[in-house]
This record gives structure tokens, C-alpha cells and sequence, in this order.
């Protein structure tokens, strides 16, 4: 079942689609432009080259069931 879902969400995400996960969340993809950084420690110029990221939002059943969590678990 874990393999289907992340295969699903692979797969929508590769055609530049968001997918929603009814009271779960939504997997949206975000295109980073190409861009220059600096190495701090060679100051060196570095080109990063565009991508496809992903975001995750999670939804609001997911978070009022995690919002009394305290740390770890407990």
C-alpha cells in the first residue's frame, strides 16, 4: 500500500501536478531557479542549477492530531 501511495505521489509530482491526500496533507512541486552561491570557505562562485523541489503542507485533521504531541512521542 506504502509503495502504491509513493509511486502515486511520484508520478503526479513528475507531471508538475500537486496531489492532496485527503486529511493528510498535499505534495505540491516548486521549480527552483538556477542561481550563483558563494563557497564561505573559498569564496569561490558556485552555479546551482535549477531543480523541481517538493513541498509538503500538512492538513488540518493531520494537525490537530499531532498539535498536543510533546517531544518524542510522549
Amino acid at each position: 500500500m506504502l509503495d502504491f501511495t509513493s509511486q502515486a505521489i511520484v508520478s503526479t509530482i513528475k507531471k508538475g501536478e500537486t496531489i492532496s491526500i485527503q486529511g493528510f496533507g498535499s505534495f505540491e512541486p516548486r521549480e527552483k531557479h538556477e542561481r550563483e552561491i558563494i563557497n564561505p570557505a573559498t569564496k569561490q562562485v558556485i552555479k546551482v542549477p535549477a531543480k523541481i523541489s517538493v513541498v509538503f503542507k500538512a492538513g488540518t485533521t493531520l494537525k490537530e492530531k499531532i498539535k498536543n504531541l510533546t517531544h518524542r512521542g510522549e
